[in-house]
């Protein structure tokens, strides 16, 4: 399958913003977090992510949840641009304890307390939804995709058990440029 144009610059130019997130250019601390030089917001890195992300049967819409108080809310709902051509999508909250499976794709989550974090996590383990949350304490706990402010930057990891017992397939070009975690206790 070729790339149109516009989608392989689109592409191009993520993946040069998700190389300068992985490698921690120094960024702000707020939810609209901007990688100097190629103004890219932590909703754009989601999108990004999304995008090259493959399921099972192709989701449309794709339906990304929010769940647990986060800044990024705002900057994932104005990101939706960086979808290709005819995807659409649908952004809404998810209260804690709903049934993530049945109402998601993508599931971003927030501030959570580690309970409720955990039973989310356990409802989605092996189901087609893509995880992406806040701190490295959600890739510890079991989620796909991390966002981590490091010293006045963001970085995003990736947590490859996760990613691997799920039906979801993710380029892996994606993959090498997130910094992988290391197992627990090593």
């Amino acid at each position: 399958m070729f790339l149109r144009l516009p989608t392989l610059r689109r592409r191009t130019a993520l993946l040069c913003a998700l190389a300068s997130l992985a490698a921690g250019v120094s960024a702000s601390r707020a939810g609209n977090d901007i990688v100097a030089g190629n103004q890219v917001s932590r909703g754009e890195a989601v999108w990004g992510i999304l995008s090259y992300t493959r399921w099972p049967s192709d989701p449309n819409p794709v339906r990304l949840c929010i769940v647990g108080s986060t800044t990024a809310a705002v900057s994932i709902r104005q990101s939706a641009s960086w979808l290709e051509t005819g995807r659409s999508y649908v952004v809404k909250d998810l209260a804690p304890g709903e049934a993530a499976v049945q109402r998601c794709d993508i599931v971003y989550v927030g501030n959570l307390p580690p309970d409720e974090t955990s039973a989310l996590l356990q409802q989605i383990v092996t189901a087609p939804v893509l995880s992406i949350g806040e701190g490295s304490e959600f890739c510890s706990a079991g989620g796909m995709f991390c966002f981590e402010d490091q010293s006045g930057s963001t970085r995003f990891s990736a947590n490859l058990n996760a990613i691997s017992r799920s039906e979801l397939r993710i380029n892996p070009q994606v993959l090498r440029l997130s910094k992988r975690l290391r197992p627990i206790g090593s």
